[in-house]
């Protein structure tokens, strides 16, 4: 189903946003 498909890539890229965010927070404290 494509919209399974649709759904794994933006669930990678919330991800990598969150991940990103995390690092950055963590390099500022």
């Amino acid at each position: 189903m494509v919209s399974v498909r649709i759904k794994k890539e933006v669930v990678k890229e919330i991800d990598s946003l969150v991940s990103e965010r995390v690092f950055f927070s963590r390099n500022e404290a």
